[in-house]
């Protein structure tokens, strides 16, 4: 059964992921759209706070709340406040905020129907929420607030970094190149993307060394070393990769590394880090 105000535009064919998004955005006919998978939820409510706050600052194209990562059962997985920006962000704010940490969860935003006049999702482009965030971010203004605006159901690889790195290295270098080469894209800010995108895949992968070793992933740690090695690699992730080649000659010296992440996890499932258990409707 259709909720009456929901009007569904089943495509001709069978879409994939990104196309369907992108499918959806295109048919969108009111002011504002937002993404959301089929297991995820939009929190009752937030929908009319986003509303508000756009009337309240008629020049952005997006309004962001927190969006809550959880478990299948519904148990909060990590603060969502870490990596989510708050207050008015003006262009290329947004897109600077990601180079720097990381991108905020696309479900908990509202955007403005304009802003597809300036971006559209890229089928090749694997990680292609952050893409569209880059984007957005790159050309309009946003407001970001700490309520609680939607959940993101988290499954085994649902998260692109926990994908293999067969599909996050290049994915990365593909988004980084699109999106040097856009029309829309600033002088100035182009060559700071481009001076900070590499940074930034670097951190990622040099934290995933880390993960790897703990998980003794010993040819996903080779394959790491070697593609930070392709990045023009700082003292500290040359450090890092001497660190992994160590780890793959003497597994069993980083034996403890392997056990503390064992108890750090299970101390923030513990603490929950202030938040509490959300059930699924």
């Amino acid at each position: 059964r259709v909720e009456p105000r929901r009007r569904p535009v089943p495509p001709a064919r069978q879409l994939g992921r990104v196309l369907a998004f992108q499918f959806g955005m295109e048919n969108v006919d009111s002011e504002f759209f937002s993404f959301l998978g089929d297991d995820d939820v939009l929190l009752p409510g937030w929908s009319r706070t986003a509303m508000n706050w756009m009337d309240r600052f008629p020049n952005v194209v997006g309004v962001g709340g927190l969006t809550v990562p959880v478990d299948p059962s519904g148990k909060v997985l990590v603060d969502a406040r870490q990596y989510s920006p708050s207050g008015y962000i003006e262009a290329p704010g947004l897109a600077r905020w990601i180079m720097n940490r990381r991108h905020p969860d696309w479900q908990g935003v509202l955007f403005r129907t304009r802003i597809r006049d300036h971006v559209a999702l890229d089928p090749e482009v694997a990680p292609c929420d952050v893409d569209f965030l880059l984007r957005a971010g790159a050309v309009g203004d946003f407001y970001f607030t700490n309520e609680e605006a939607a959940l993101f159901t988290r499954h085994p690889g649902s998260s692109t970094i926990d994908l293999p790195l067969r599909f996050v290295y290049p994915g990365e270098l593909i988004l980084g190149n699109k999106f040097l080469s856009w029309e829309f894209l600033g002088a100035g800010f182009r060559e700071e993307f481009e001076r900070k995108w590499l940074l930034r895949l670097e951190r990622r992968l040099r934290s995933r060394i880390i993960r790897s070793i703990a998980d003794h992933s010993w040819g996903e740690v080779r394959e790491l070393c070697e593609a930070v090695g392709r990045l023009s690699p700082d003292r500290t992730s040359r450090g890092m990769i001497a660190v992994g080649h160590v780890a793959c000659s003497i597994p069993w010296l980083f034996r403890p590394l392997s056990i503390a992440k064992k108890w750090r996890r299970k101390l923030r499932r513990e603490r929950r880090l202030g938040y509490r258990p959300i059930s699924l409707p």
